[in-house]
């Protein structure tokens, strides 16, 4: 489950910003799915410059007005909150001891894809700010099809002439309408070394892509020739209280430290 967590934890922080009238807030239902059956759901909770996440076993909360994060376990009811720059510094050096740690301990026909996944992460933490991947070619399919509901066009992403993901997209709907674009861009920018997708995602193409309107369903690739499938369940349009977008009631307060020990499953 460690690619669920690093690859699709801030993915949907990318979308772009439509008009929708009506109750402030969104909440959205999604599964993803791996070539080995692993499965995962998650809801995303939007309003204002806020966004949550919630999956089976954790609970991440952005605040991009603060430029803060909460990230909580439910199985251990441990949470902490602290400001971007403090989780991101404290991250990266979890994931790198996660990385050499499964690359010398999972089996060899995994192997490959973690020793591509940390050298992505090298040479993400490597480049100049602001630098983008170059060579991105978006194909469209002008064919709709309908999804949960929704109209969807086709779109596939290649980087270098290999694809890297199909996306069906609607415009019929956004839920990030009122997000501040400047604050999301900028926020999930200091998170693009953990996630090979972000190499690409960042790019005016691909943003341009997302206005869009909505991904209803996407597909990644991954060096290996593996995949993850991720499509919408749901969505609701709602107002939602404050106080989702706090520390979660009846969890204690943890140090970073005992938190990202959590994530990194590696006991010293």
């Amino acid at each position: 489950m460690c690619r669920f967590r690093f690859t699709r934890c801030f993915i949907f922080v990318f979308l772009m910003m439509l008009s929708f009238p009506a109750f402030c807030g969104w909440i959205i239902s999604e599964k993803s799915r791996d070539d080995k059956g692993n499965t995962q759901v998650q809801t995303i909770r939007v309003q204002n410059n806020h966004i949550r996440f919630d999956d089976e076993t954790t609970i991440t909360v952005l605040d991009l007005d603060n430029r803060s994060v909460i990230i909580a376990f439910k199985g251990r009811r441990i949470y902490w909150t602290g400001s971007l720059q403090e989780f991101t510094e404290g991250i990266t050096n979890v994931f790198q001891e996660q990385m050499k740690y499964l690359i010398d301990n999972v089996p060899e026909d995994q192997k490959i894809y973690f020793e591509n996944l940390y050298q992505n992460y090298l040479e993400s933490a490597g480049r100049q700010p602001g630098k983008t991947t170059t060579g991105i070619r978006i194909v469209k399919n002008d064919t709709t099809i309908t999804i949960k509901g929704f109209k969807t066009k086709s779109y596939r992403v290649y980087v270098n002439d290999t694809l890297k993901e199909s996306l069906w997209i609607t415009g019929q709907i956004n839920p990030y309408a009122g997000i501040d674009q400047e604050k999301l861009l900028a926020f999930n920018k200091q998170l693009s070394p953990f996630d090979e997708h972000n190499t690409y995602s960042m790019t005016e193409e691909y943003l341009n892509l997302l206005k869009k309107g909505m991904p209803v369903r996407s597909v990644i690739y991954y060096p290996d020739h593996s995949k993850m499938i991720t499509e919408i369940e749901g969505i609701q349009n709602t107002d939602i209280s404050k106080q989702a977008f706090g520390p979660p009631q009846g969890y204690q307060k943890v140090e970073l430290q005992m938190l990202l020990n959590q994530i990194s499953g590696i006991k010293k």
